[in-house]
């Protein structure tokens, strides 16, 4: 019996790895104390009763007893699952349009008079296909008959826009629509004479990209908060130099990624690739609170903001959570 004792705890003791590795080193000495007189047949009992007080001290530390492993795969099973699922709902995510106008695009409720951004990203507007044909751009040579393209015309808020569906695709699908289908442009707004087909123009976007909706922007009907659309930079910024830029009254609409719950309501969000973070408190009675989740990607209405002294961290409260703003067809 004392045999397969001591088998048991030398097993245990010399779990650990190397010293170097151990971050519990400084029991090493106790430890192996306590097997040698446990071998020996020396004050066994107590020897025991410390021997099990020290496997579950460093059980605290790190995984030793047979329990506390086990337990450990459980926890790391979960983690791993954790990431998994994180990492999958990411690439689903990027798979949409929300994706592709949350990173490069700014909404307003009103396309016609946008509201004041500072990051430089396309502008979206909206608007049905008034025209769709196939159409040659102008030959390159006396030997060229002309690339065939993909014409557009959409009678946006903002203004008509004409463009090719080819250049205007997403990273995630190729541009298609019929004429009546509602459509979201996102563009520069700058246009160009080059390349334009005949019976096209005079000019025609540049660059930006398109997708079929199902409905505008949900932006539309959130237009009572007169949010500014921004990225996690605009966070970034504010973390990083203690300044808010905007005025006091305003609320900023931006799609963010959820890091994780840091209790009492409150919400921590990781910006510019989790190198700076920001809490968002969000009241219990608000509408789709239940979505939050770590990890998940969602729309803030975001306002009354602060530099909290005690948190030590910008608070932004709620105002409105959604999961998606662009509804594709």
């Amino acid at each position: 019996m004392r045999r397969i004792l001591v088998t048991l705890l030398l097993s245990t003791a010399t779990s650990t790895g190397y010293a170097s590795d151990d971050p519990t080193e400084s029991m090493n000495a106790e430890r192996d104390a306590l097997i040698l007189k446990i071998a020996e047949g020396k004050d066994t009992a107590a020897s025991v009763r410390r021997f099990a007080e020290m496997v579950r001290a460093r059980d605290k530390i790190v995984a030793t007893s047979a329990a506390a492993l086990a337990q450990k795969r459980v926890a790391d099973d979960a983690e791993r699952k954790e990431r998994t699922e994180r990492r999958e709902t990411e690439q689903a995510y990027r798979k949409t349009a929300d994706y592709e106008v949350a990173t490069r695009c700014t909404l307003s409720p009103d396309p016609a008079h946008p509201l004041p951004s500072t990051e430089g990203r396309y502008r979206a507007d909206w608007g049905k296909v008034t025209r769709k044909e196939k159409a040659r751009l102008p030959p390159k040579n006396a030997l060229d008959d002309g690339e065939e393209v993909q014409m557009y015309e959409v009678a946006g808020a903002a203004g008509k826009v004409q463009f090719r569906g080819e250049k205007f695709t997403t990273r995630n699908s190729v541009f298609e629509a019929s004429v009546g289908d509602l459509v979201l442009v996102c563009t520069s707004g700058s246009d160009t004479t080059h390349g334009v087909p005949a019976g096209w123009g005079p000019r025609i976007l540049g660059s930006g990209f398109a997708a079929r909706l199902a409905e505008p922007p949900l932006v539309v009907k959130k237009a009572r908060w007169n949010a500014i659309h921004v990225t996690d930079n605009a966070f970034f910024w504010a973390v990083r130099r203690v300044e808010w830029k905007f005025p006091d009254e305003t609320f900023l609409l931006a799609s963010l990624q959820v890091d994780k719950d840091a209790g009492n309501g409150r919400w921590e969000i990781g910006t510019n690739n989790r190198a700076e973070s920001f809490l968002i408190e969000v009241p219990p009675s608000l509408k789709h609170a239940n979505l939050l989740k770590s990890g998940k990607q969602l729309w803030f209405v975001l306002g009354h903001h602060r530099f909290d002294r005690a948190l030590k961290k910008l608070v932004l409260v709620a105002e409105d959570i959604e999961e998606r703003y662009i509804h594709e067809k």
